[in-house]
């Protein structure tokens, strides 16, 4: 017996919509794709909503219907099906398993590549991440007001997730039935760090007007799986520069770092040099430091200095942001300097070669930051 829901405004009689049939799976991708807060994200234990990084995503063995991030990171790869025949639920669940396999052991930057191509093409049709150019970038944009924290946390737990498996698979169809909640239960007991959900999305219709449910049938009983992330240290970081005299420069400006109470934060490949905000409490980063011949955060390579003049705004520290903007003026006065403004920085990267020699002017202007009123 179909479903039925109740349409009524303050001004118009009720309105009758009858659960109907969607005929193409296309339409259903399209209805997610530019509502993507339409797919419940909150009840897999996840924050929302879902960012779209791709559709009809190519893989050697065909294209994923769509690829979402969480705001936590979140891989999630989605399959629709209009119906609940059990050849085509079988078939979407081996679909996702093998678009998975493809995604597992990928790179960071390939991942971020495609979804870059997605965020410049047509199939994208989100304004907020059109044309742009990292996730890094379009997470910004998206989640208006995410600290840098946050967004250095998603690019680590992606990198985490497509080196462990650790990925997000949703099934989402007309009707799930009792056979195929057990399924997806077994696999969310068998499965060592994929998840599985299977979330109805129902179409109703009625005197012109159509309207789409979702609702979380299937999904693991236990909570979120939190993939192993291998993290970096300073030893190993020093031992992936190299150059004698680069690795003593990083060396010298994280021992002075920790003198001066400053938080060092250690990523996947690289780490964050963060100050805390006098007024705010909050921690706000100062520079970027990434072995050679590696793209981090953002794309930042070898040592970006810079801030989010968003963040710093935010609290009103006057000593603590006049010394954090004449810091970063006095290193972007320096030759071999680069302006970035990837995310709404204000920041230089300074080049590999030139970091030894600047580095009593990285030096002053750390000294400067930390330094209080009396």
């Amino acid at each position: 017996m179909p479903r039925k829901i109740m349409v009524k405004s303050a001004n118009s009689d009720p309105n009758m919509l009858v659960e109907s049939l969607a005929h193409l799976e296309v339409h259903l991708q399209e209805i997610v794709r530019d509502n993507p807060e339409l797919l419940p994200v909150e009840e897999f234990g996840m924050d929302g909503p879902m960012m779209v990084i791709g559709r009809e995503a190519p893989v050697s063995s065909g294209s994923i219907d769509l690829l979402g991030l969480s705001r936590g990171g979140d891989i999630l790869v989605v399959e629709f099906k209009t119906g609940p025949q059990n050849p085509d639920f079988r078939h979407a669940m081996s679909q996702l398993i093998d678009y998975g396999s493809h995604i597992w052991g990928t790179t960071y930057e390939d991942f971020e590549a495609a979804a870059v191509k997605f965020f410049g093409s047509s199939e994208n049709t989100s304004p907020v991440t059109k044309g742009k150019h990292s996730l890094a970038e379009a997470a910004h944009a998206f989640w208006a007001g995410l600290p840098v924290e946050e967004i250095e946390a998603i690019e680590d737990k992606v990198r985490a997730a497509i080196s462990s498996g650790a990925l997000n698979y949703v099934l989402a169809a007309q009707n799930i039935t009792e056979n195929m909640a057990r399924t997806v239960e077994f696999l969310n007991h068998s499965m060592r760090a994929g998840r599985f959900f299977g979330v109805e999305l129902v179409k109703f219709e009625g005197d012109g007007v159509v309207a789409f449910e979702t609702r979380t049938i299937a999904r693991p009983s236990k909570g979120p799986t939190e993939p192993h992330t291998t993290v970096t240290n300073e030893e190993k970081f020093l031992r992936q520069v190299g150059d004698p005299d680069l690795s003593n420069a990083y060396e010298r400006m994280l021992a002075e770092s920790k003198v001066l109470g400053l938080k060092i934060q250690w990523g996947s490949v690289g780490a964050s040099i963060r100050a805390v905000h006098p007024e705010s409490g909050s921690l706000v980063t100062l520079a970027w430091v990434f072995p050679p011949d590696t793209n981090g955060w953002m794309g930042f390579t070898d040592l970006t200095v810079g801030y989010d003049p968003v963040r710093v705004e935010a609290a009103s520290g006057r000593s603590f942001d006049t010394a954090l903007v004449d810091f970063i003026e006095d290193v972007g006065q320096l030759p071999n300097t680069t302006p970035e403004s990837r995310g709404g920085m204000t920041a230089y990267r300074v080049e590999r070669d030139a970091i030894p020699g600047h580095l009593a002017v990285i030096l002053r202007g750390l000294r400067g930051v930390t330094a209080r009123d009396g």
